[in-house]
């Protein structure tokens, strides 16, 4: 028959290969899980920084645009008029193809811009509003150009 001291003497060495594969696989496990998390955020920070690029460069090409086409003019009259083809085609597109990573305040702009812009559409024949409606849209599609450039020029990226 055999004994708890036998029994417990040739468990030793099963017990210590048992402990010890347990303390390797944990530390292992903590060593895979630090290595996985800091490759994460190594992904992380150059998605943000390739979307903080991408969006500079959309920023740039609407401010060097809005410059060089003089997309938004004053009339005689102190109205304002917009080139509605060059801001559609130019500025509008840049930043719908780029919307989920504008700023808020841009995006807010863009709305507003929008909702003018059915108001418009909406109006069937020109009329006395027509003329002022065609002004805030274009006092409205100047002011986003600055917001943008503000953004550009004051924004920490």
């Amino acid at each position: 028959m055999i004994t708890w001291i036998e029994l417990i003497k040739d468990s030793l060495p099963v017990i210590g290969t048992l402990g010890g594969a347990a303390i390797g696989a944990f530390v292992t496990l903590k060593s895979n899980k630090f290595i996985y998390e800091r490759e994460i955020n190594k992904l992380q920070y150059e998605r943000k920084l390739e979307q903080q690029q991408t969006l500079i460069k959309a920023y740039q090409h609407i401010v060097k645009i809005s410059i060089e086409k003089n997309i938004i003019t004053l009339k005689n009259n102190g109205l304002h008029d917009i080139k509605w083809d060059e801001f559609d085609k130019e500025i509008r597109s840049v930043l719908y193809d780029n919307y989920t990573l504008l700023d808020a305040e841009v995006k807010s702009r863009l709305k507003s811009i929008d909702k003018i812009r059915k108001e418009i559409a909406l109006s069937l024949f020109p009329n006395p509003e027509f003329e002022i409606m065609i002004d805030t849209y274009a006092y409205e599609c100047d002011q986003l150009i600055e917001t943008v450039e503000n953004m550009l020029n004051y924004k920490e990226w």
